[in-house]
């Protein structure tokens, strides 16, 4: 992904839209989550769902579009499908998007049962979100979503045990955080909850290229496993870090109104683009091609050498 967009592209579906989230299918398919700006009279206000396709040195595009914007985040799957998700935050509800065929049956993740849905993220091919009351379920089919709660204990104070994020190395090793120091290990069989060394509130984790895994928190980074965790460095957060990755051999994370890229010496809050600081706040997706951030009102790509604006901001 290395193309901006058609002015034909932008005018339709990125003009007067702002980006709230953003996923990558494969190295040449992204999906855009995209809300319609409403002024204070607009009591509703529309939202799409952008594919950008990279075709040789163009862009193509496809695109799911809704009357009435829902509060929502994106995933991607490689299993059983290849496809995208698009996940009600409030209930839990999904819309499946492209694959082999083109339209796919609305799925509930929690049958009967409302879910509210923190995060999602694809870890070994397939999708898995995480949510309020340390929920936490994995899509092992179409239509089909199963709790992966073995060993979760039920929280005594339900005020602030919502898990934020999950990542793994694998199915067999992945970690959930969130609330007041609370973070958790999935062996593929059990939960066990990991002693962690603050009651800081984790809002992020990565399960990283080195072997290690990396805890965001509101005043420090985090780094280790299991049992065993150091903070590499101070944060200064206007809010909190949202999304945590690995790529180029660096940790980059941002927030809405907060960006860091550690190095493992020294931490940045800014890149440098043509000379000048660019503060990349929004959301963040990588795969081990490139880095893929979408602000409220452009979308940049970072491929380790450069980084490319695909949607600028007007055109």
């Amino acid at each position: 992904m290395h193309s901006t967009i058609p002015k034909e592209i932008w005018s339709e579906h990125c003009d007067g839209y702002s980006f709230t989230d953003c996923a990558i299918r494969n190295k040449d398919m992204i999906y855009l989550l995209a809300t319609e700006d409403k002024t204070q009279d607009e009591q509703k206000s529309k939202m799409q769902l952008l594919l950008l396709v990279q075709e040789g040195d163009n862009i193509e595009h496809g695109y799911s579009s809704f009357d009435e914007s829902f509060w929502a985040v994106v995933c991607t799957s490689e299993k059983p499908v290849e496809q995208g998700l698009i996940i009600q935050v409030l209930g839990g509800s999904v819309i499946p998007t492209g694959g082999p065929q083109r339209d796919w049956p609305v799925e509930d993740i929690k049958q009967n049962e409302l879910l509210p849905v923190r995060k999602a993220k694809k870890i070994d091919g397939f999708p898995w979100v995480v949510g309020s009351h340390r929920a936490v379920f994995r899509r092992v089919d179409i239509g089909t979503w199963i709790a992966v709660d073995n060993g979760l204990k039920e929280p005594e104070d339900l005020s602030d045990t919502d898990f934020l994020d999950i990542d793994g190395f694998t199915s067999n090793d992945i970690y959930a955080v969130g609330g007041k120091g609370d973070i958790w290990h999935y062996d593929g069989q059990i939960w066990k909850q990991c002693g962690f060394p603050t009651n800081d509130k984790l809002t992020a984790v990565c399960c990283a290229g080195d072997g290690n895994v990396y805890v965001a928190a509101k005043h420090k980074l985090w780094k280790g496993r299991l049992n065993r965790w150091e903070a590499i460095c101070e944060l200064e957060l206007t809010d909190k870090i949202s999304d945590l990755h690995w790529f180029n051999n660096k940790i980059w994370g941002c927030g809405k109104y907060d960006f860091l890229c550690w190095n493992g010496i020294t931490l940045e809050t800014e890149v440098l683009y043509q000379g000048s600081p660019l503060a990349l706040m929004g959301t963040m997706d990588c795969c081990e091609h490139f880095l893929l951030v979408a602000r409220r009102k452009s979308v940049w790509v970072y491929n380790g050498q450069q980084w490319v604006n695909i949607v600028p901001e007007s055109m």
